[in-house]
């Protein structure tokens, strides 16, 4: 096979691999409950490592030394925003998102302005160091007990042994030598870097998709946009239903189905509490299946039958096996100061 249908071969393998990958991480951040910064970041992560590669396919017919720059850019980019993607489940990636920014920059710079060979021993040198970080922020709580992070951590470190036998060929017999050429030419390193971010995917796939660590994160915005509504009930002068729904057995439930039935009778109870609230009402999760309702004082109150009923239509799961019961608690707040008082936005 020559190199134009050797090239021509790995643009459609990596094109394939993006329209793959980046609609199973778009599909999950628009239809699971967890976008959030980590499934956006990992998202850019995966854009610009495909991105960097088809760059390179182009160079290689091209020969501009502005695309190869672009390119060196996007694939710092790739390991980089994995990194502030697992930063921001541990809570601390603001920095880390300018660094990233910065050191993408940087390179696209020095590509410009250095030789080849430079440019690429820094380039390598760096989604070094980048993948360790990964790693490292993967293996550190609480980002760590969420599926998946064993596999970020392996493709991830055993990426980073391969750029480090990338540094080694070339410091032997440089880049232009046989041995470089014969294990890290831009076939070998196109194909290992698309089958890691694939396989990386699956892990950021099922981190995201974990309902266990995610749920407080998501639950405290929901929260405070629901104290939002409070007040802005209480400052027209009106009193506040502050209507807290939740099954009882949730505990039984998880030991007895596990995780994903928890998370189904989640969904089922949040559509059943849409559908029974008062016009005007705002309704949203503080909790796994705790949902709260937010209504004005005059607004009626749902009846525990009609909302199991609701709660039952809404998932076949639970129509299959049986529906749980419901309990309702409504907490009359006139004011803002018993607004604050009542701690009405705690889960536990």
């Amino acid at each position: 096979m020559d190199s134009t249908a050797t090239a021509l071969t790995l643009v459609i393998v990596s094109v394939l691999a993006v329209v793959v990958v980046l609609s199973a991480l778009l599909w999950s951040s628009l239809f699971t409950m967890r976008p959030g910064p980590f499934l956006r970041y990992a998202s850019l992560s995966a854009f610009a490592s495909f991105g960097s590669s088809l760059i390179y396919l182009i160079w290689a017919f091209q020969g501009d030394r502005w695309i190869v720059a672009i390119g060196d850019a996007l694939m710092l980019w790739g390991p980089a925003c994995l990194w502030v993607a697992l930063s921001s489940l541990n809570g601390r990636f603001e920095w880390r998102a300018w660094v990233t920014v910065s050191s993408g920059v940087a390179m696209f710079v020095l590509t410009l302005l250095v030789p080849e060979s430079v440019s690429s021993a820094v380039k390598i040198g760096v989604m070094l160091v980048y993948c360790v970080a990964v790693a490292y922020q993967a293996r550190t709580p609480p980002a760590s007990a969420r599926r998946g992070m064993a596999t970020i951590t392996l493709l991830t470190s055993v990426y980073a042994v391969f750029c480090g036998g990338r540094l080694v060929a070339a410091g032997v017999g440089g880049m232009d030598g046989e041995l470089y050429r014969e294990y890290f030419s831009t076939g070998p390193t196109t194909i290992v870097g698309v089958v890691t971010v694939i396989f990386i995917s699956y892990g950021v796939l099922r981190a995201a998709q974990d309902p266990r660590p995610a749920w407080r994160m998501q639950h405290d915005a929901v929260r405070t946009q629901l104290e939002e509504r409070a007040r802005a009930l209480l400052e027209a002068g009106e009193s506040v239903n502050w209507r807290t729904v939740s099954l009882p057995e949730l505990s039984l439930m998880r030991e007895s189905f596990g995780d994903d039935y928890v998370q189904d009778a989640h969904l089922a109870l949040l559509t059943a509490c849409r559908d029974a609230a008062a016009p005007g009402a705002e309704v949203g999760a503080i909790g796994p299946a705790r949902i709260v309702m937010v209504e004005s004082n005059d607004s009626p109150e749902p009846s525990r039958a009609d909302l199991r009923t609701r709660f039952a239509r809404a998932s076949p799961t639970l129509t299959e096996t049986y529906v749980p019961d419901v309990d309702i608690a409504t907490l009359v707040i006139s004011d803002p100061e018993a607004l604050a008082e009542a701690g009405v936005g705690s889960t536990s």
